[in-house]
């Protein structure tokens, strides 16, 4: 919601015309008012969106009310837009979940369908300032599989980015972008999400390969547990070492 509006409905309008199905996730800052929320979804509607996602967490509802949450998901509501809470904790101690129901109770207004994920990638700052033995870690082994996002979310993101995978940090793992939005037109965005051979092998392969891959061939070495496949993700494509090893390899695009 913080990409230039013309770009947004220029973004909406070509995904329709493509029949791509298109989701745009939100904290909702921009939901002030239930007519607020109407008129800022009202048009975005009309250009093809087609799914809204509004993030909540415990870092998020420092700065955002419940209330604009509400009034985002009445807004959808009335103009048939297909609506979900997406909920993440910072460990696995917390549980908001059952305040947010009993809020929108409250208001007299159905909880809509809320996806929660006990768990918070640790990345960037976050990495550093959380205590790991709060975090419910996974053995990669049980990580194993192809990557669902890879090709599938492409994500557009604030500052127009474009990386061929949905997850917010992808906006600072520079080996997952295709382009921007604002520089390079939506065809050639697309063409190099198609010839990205990184994309390939997460979408063919999955993580855990890469990660075998990269053990096998050179002397870095990984942990064995992991949040998820995101988490081990951003740890190897923010290792330079890793990237050169890929792109000697072949196993992602060298320019």
């Amino acid at each position: 919601m913080t990409v230039d509006e013309v770009i947004l409905h220029r973004i909406l309008q070509a995904s329709s015309s493509e029949n791509l199905y298109s989701k745009m996730t939100t904290n909702s800052y921009w939901a002030v008012s239930f007519e607020e929320a109407c008129n800022k979804l009202q048009p975005i509607v009309g250009s093809g969106l087609k799914h809204l996602v509004i993030s909540i967490s415990e870092s998020h509802q420092e700065f955002i009310k419940l209330d604009n949450i509400l009034y985002a998901v009445k807004a959808a509501r009335s103009l048939n837009l297909r609506c979900e809470l997406y909920m993440t904790t910072l460990n696995i101690k917390t549980n908001p979940l059952q305040a947010i129901v009993q809020y929108f109770i409250k208001h007299s207004q159905a909880p809509p369908l809320i996806h929660a994920e006990y768990y918070f990638i640790p990345f960037g700052n976050a990495g550093t300032n959380f205590d790991l033995s709060d975090f419910q870690l996974t053995n990669v082994e049980n990580l194993k599989g192809v990557c669902p996002s890879a090709g599938n979310n492409i994500c557009v993101h604030p500052t127009g980015e474009v990386t061929f995978c949905a997850m917010v940090f992808a906006l600072h793992v520079k080996a997952l972008h295709v382009g921007n939005v604002y520089c390079d037109n939506l065809a050639e965005i697309m063409q190099r999400t198609k010839n990205s051979r990184l994309m390939q092998w997460l979408a063919i392969h999955g993580v855990v390969a890469l990660k075998k891959a990269v053990e096998q061939h050179t002397d870095i070495r990984f942990s064995d547990k992991y949040v998820n496949i995101c988490h081990l993700c951003s740890e190897m494509l923010l290792n330079p070492k890793v990237l050169q090893f890929l792109q000697q390899a072949k196993i992602m695009n060298s320019d």
